[in-house]
């Protein structure tokens, strides 16, 4: 027992002496990110009504020499990938998440061909919004993922928060549609003369 303490104290006072050493300051490395070289916005198409599918417009701007894999681009190379899990009650994903056209091309980090984007790439992603949802403002909340390279290396998959804010509309009436009935007043009833 004894001799296990000593251990842990000699190690303490090494690390400590290390540490006050000139040069041997301690410091947390920061890993550097995908993150440093996309930016990622998204904003709706426009305001949607109970009912409706809005389309969510997502935008990545690929900092210079970096590329950044495409949805369709194949293993081991990682593509887009999105996630929206966090939706609020009342909005849901609506189908398949569209993107621009990627190039395609031979990438020595995998030795083989894949789907790329380079400077900018743009993703629609359809939101169905429930019946009963309320007018205002929705919050949306999702992420992504995506791995980006350059030519002598890969960074490891990164996962980023998007963010945004859809408005919802009062219900619209179809156009040519009838009012709603309404009961008409009653009348009293006319007394004989």
């Amino acid at each position: 027992m004894e001799r296990s303490r000593a251990l842990r104290i000699a190690c303490l006072g090494a690390f400590l002496l290390f540490c006050a050493a000139p040069g041997g300051r301690a410091r947390a490395q920061t890993p550097i990110g995908a993150n440093e070289h996309v930016r990622w916005s998204a904003e709706p198409s426009g305001p949607a009504a109970p009912g409706e599918t809005a389309q969510l417009r997502i935008t990545a701007e690929i900092g210079p020499g970096w590329k950044m894999y495409a949805m369709d681009s194949p293993p081991p190379s990682r593509g887009v990938r999105f996630d929206w899990s966090g939706l609020p009650e009342g909005v849901a994903a609506a189908g398949d998440v569209g993107q621009s056209a990627p190039r395609r091309g031979y990438d020595p980090n995998f030795d083989m061909e894949v789907s790329y984007f380079q400077e900018r790439a743009t993703f629609t992603a359809p939101l169905r919004l429930a019946p009963d949802v309320k007018p205002g403002t929705i919050p949306i909340a999702g992420s992504v993922s995506f791995m980006v390279c350059n030519d002598r290396l890969c960074l490891p998959p990164t996962k980023a928060p998007l963010a945004a804010a859809l408005v919802a509309t009062a219900r619209p009436v179809a156009v040519g549609a009838a009012p709603p009935e309404r009961a008409a007043p009653e009348t009293p009833a006319a007394e004989p003369p």
